[in-house]
């Protein structure tokens, strides 16, 4: 056994010694401990949910990844070709292991890939969406053959990581990637465990173990990570306004997520009526949302506030749009005049933590104020995802993460109407709109990005004045760091912790 595997053990065997108490030494050597906003919900990395993805990073990896600064670079595939607009060609990466020592090839990146365009669990699919043919040419040789051509299928392979096992219960039972970490225990919506994977392929990470999970309910982030029981917490935007404790540093940059509030349920969800089944509804709602003021709660400035469907620094974003107007008197007259008997009742799901509570509780009034009558429903996150993928809930908050900062993900995924299989709409639970089909399809398939540009903004301008989704605020990414961690934030937000390192301690 080799001296960091001696410490490995050391550190779990530490970790398993105090989890259960409070009052404990505050940190453990060789032991970082990330603490997101929400847990890991699963080890299956078809699961495309923020913080699970971030966690898995570490784990498994993509043919072709972002680097901290969002550029492409080369990840399992060394070298890539377009040999004509349908056929894209990877070499990969030689002498790369699986966590259990086999060695990655070809065939098992085609089964990894196979399993997250088909699965009914995977919520990748649409990354996939053009793939008609995946085939390994040779041992680290791999062809993909597309239906239409796809000018962001480079980008779109940033989001599928590569997994042995043929199902979800297969990954998660043994989970195997090729990863600078590989897993040592995970509970379900507790923690989850990472040792150093001493056989990668750039060589062991610089922090040996890694500990991924919430701050405790009810406990401060901040004085968690100044206390030492954390190195790394996410941390509400309004709190990095205020100046850091001894010990600790704040990081916040514009991050890559906007937070909407989701009318795209289909007409009768759970066998009940739904009124924002109706344009007329989604458009009255839209009137009645103040977004500088959602911002100024949500943020603590009226800076980040959303006024149109994508950020400014999005491919997509349409310099022409008109700004949203706030009216929650045309809104009341708008459903008047569409023959609705007022308060209209309806059930605001959101995540049940302090920050989207306080949102929804404004939007309750401002709803309200527009010839609303709002019933909020606070639920756990692993309940909520499941319910609003499966289109049970008919108005919801929620975020989207820009992660290849394009529209063209945001417009498949969320806005197109899903197609058989879950290729596309994969997070719409029932808006349709054929015309808006057409223009996202077209868009993904022009290399050219003047044209592309065209198809995206009209496909917004529909998409805004159809409203099944309503832009409320970007939400930055704020983080409390530890004074012994040396980490620099990333633009994606993904805690990736083979760029961390311990600072030498002072003598």
């Amino acid at each position: 056994m080799s001296y960091r595997s001696f410490l490995v053990c050391l550190v779990l065997i530490g970790v398993l010694g105090v989890s259960c108490r409070r009052g404990a030494a505050p940190s453990v050597p060789g032991l970082a401990r990330l603490a997101p906003g929400t847990p890991v919900l699963s080890l299956d990395p078809t699961l495309s949910e923020g913080a699970t993805f971030s966690a898995l990073s570490n784990v498994f990896e993509p043919l072709v990844a972002y680097d901290a600064r969002l550029q492409i670079t080369p990840a399992l595939a060394t070298h890539w070709a377009t040999p004509d607009d349908l056929t894209w060609t990877f070499t990969l990466r030689p002498g790369v292991l699986f966590h259990d020592g086999t060695p990655f090839d070809a065939p098992a990146v085609v089964t990894a890939l196979e399993r997250a365009r088909s699965s009914p669990d995977s919520t990748v699919r649409g990354a996939l969406w053009a793939a008609r043919k995946m085939e390994a040419t040779g041992s680290l040789a791999l062809r993909i053959r597309t239906s239409v051509p796809d000018a962001l299928l480079l980008h779109e392979l940033t989001l599928v990581l590569i997994a042995r096992g043929g199902t979800r219960a297969e990954v998660e039972s043994a989970p195997v990637g090729t990863g600078a970490y590989r897993v040592a225990s995970w509970s379900r919506g507790g923690a989850l465990d990472l040792v150093a994977w001493e056989r990668y392929w750039a060589g062991p990470p610089a922090i040996p173990a890694i500990r991924i999970a919430p701050v405790p309910a009810g406990l401060d982030p901040v004085e968690a990570v100044a206390r030492g029981e954390a190195d790394v917490a996410e941390i509400p935007a309004i709190t990095a306004r205020r100046d850091p404790p001894r010990g600790v540093r704040f990081f916040s940059s514009p991050g890559l997520t906007t937070h909407y509030l989701w009318m795209n349920g289909p007409a009768r969800p759970a066998g009940e009526e739904n009124p924002f089944f109706d344009v007329r509804v989604r458009a009255a709602v839209a009137l009645a949302v103040d977004r500088p003021r959602l911002a100024l709660e949500a943020t603590g400035t009226e800076a980040t506030a959303a006024l149109q469907l994508v950020p400014p620094t999005i491919v997509g974003y349409a310099e022409t749009l008109p700004a949203a107007r706030i009216d929650p008197d045309a809104a009341r007259a708008l459903l008047e005049g569409a023959g609705y008997r007022l308060p209209i009742a309806a059930t605001l799901a959101h995540r049940s933590d302090p920050e989207s509570a306080a949102v929804a509780r404004l939007l309750q009034e401002m709803l309200d104020t527009a010839g609303f009558r709002v019933t909020l429903r606070p639920m756990p996150w692993s309940e909520f995802l499941a319910e609003t993928r499966e289109g049970r809930i008919g108005l919801f908050l929620g975020g989207w993460a820009f992660d290849t900062a394009d529209a063209g993900g945001l417009l498949r995924d969320c806005v197109r109407s899903r197609f058989e299989g879950g290729a596309t709409g994969v997070f719409n639970p029932g808006f349709v709109n054929p015309q808006i089909d057409r223009l996202v399809d077209a868009s993904h398939s022009v290399f050219i990005s003047t044209s592309r540009l065209a198809l995206l903004e009209e496909a917004i301008r529909i998409t805004t004045n159809e409203a099944p989704l309503v832009p409320l605020y970007h939400q930055p990414d704020t983080w409390v760091v530890s004074s012994r961690l040396d980490w620099k934030p990333r633009l994606d937000g993904r805690l990736i912790a083979s760029e961390m390192r311990f600072l030498a301690r002072s003598p």
